[in-house]
């Protein structure tokens, strides 16, 4: 109750968590768990310190629970959501989504599926969990956070309870290949959904979304060969992209 106690205890749990997580040491960890879930009111100002993001997934990548973690993720949205800047990136943010979605999939994803899909005046907080959980085409082949961890049902059956906002949404962050074609995710979202041009356009816009360094024709080839492989697709509306893509391709080669 003093009025720095919490502040020690947090710098103190961080410099007891710089070991393994054995015999007394659990106890102490969920003592601290239990202490923090109690102040989650007071995330948002809490977060402002590096300890107290330190001692949450120390806590996590032992073995939170499951309250938890779905606390620290509805503290997490709230603070995205209230934050003015639409790229909102913070590492310790990404860390711990990164651990969250890892690890407690099962207990964050009810609330973070719900965020993804949110609109009218909650819209832009998908574009910030974007720029956080979407993948980037670039010279390291980085892959989001997002799919960094194999939930690719859960993704589809999230996409067939919103289909009309998450197949969009999950095409633009999406990872975009494997070796030598289309990466499964894409694939699939344009077999089930490949009828609305808003995911085909996801498509074209996560394709034109890079980073990369030295020459990009190796990109345009991989993207038209990748692209080529659906020109006999089922849907008219994918074979017409195809048509058109190739084309634009075909003139950046």
């Amino acid at each position: 109750s003093l009025p720095q106690s919490f502040n020690t205890l947090i710098h103190m749990a961080m410099m007891l968590f710089g070991g393994s997580m054995k015999g007394g040491m659990v106890q102490v960890r969920s003592f601290i768990e239990d202490i923090i879930a109690k102040r989650l009111d007071e995330f948002s100002e809490l977060a402002k310190d590096d300890d107290y993001w330190h001692v949450i997934r120390k806590i996590f990548e032992d073995d939170a629970k499951p309250d938890f973690a779905k606390g620290v993720m509805h503290e997490i949205l709230r603070l995205l959501e209230t934050s003015e800047d639409i790229h909102y990136k913070d590492y310790n943010i990404e860390d711990c989504m990164e651990i969250l979605i890892g690890k407690y999939f099962d207990d964050v994803w009810p609330e973070l599926s719900e965020a993804l899909v949110a609109d009218r005046e909650r819209y832009m907080l998908y574009y910030k969990l974007k720029s956080i959980l979407g993948s980037m085409t670039s010279y390291d082949g980085e892959v989001g956070i997002l799919f960094k961890t194999e939930n690719t049902n859960a993704l589809l059956e999230w996409c067939a309870k919103n289909p009309q906002v998450a197949p969009e949404r999950l095409m633009l962050m999406a990872p975009l290949y494997d070796e030598s074609s289309f990466s499964n995710i894409v694939l699939e979202l344009v077999d089930l959904y490949g009828e609305q041009e808003s995911v085909l356009t996801a498509l074209s816009c996560n394709m034109g979304s890079f980073s990369y360094v030295g020459s990009i024709v190796p990109l345009y080839k991989k993207q038209y060969d990748c692209i080529e492989q659906l020109s006999s697709h089922r849907f008219e509306n994918v074979r017409i992209w195809t048509v058109k893509m190739l084309s634009y391709l075909t003139s950046q080669i």
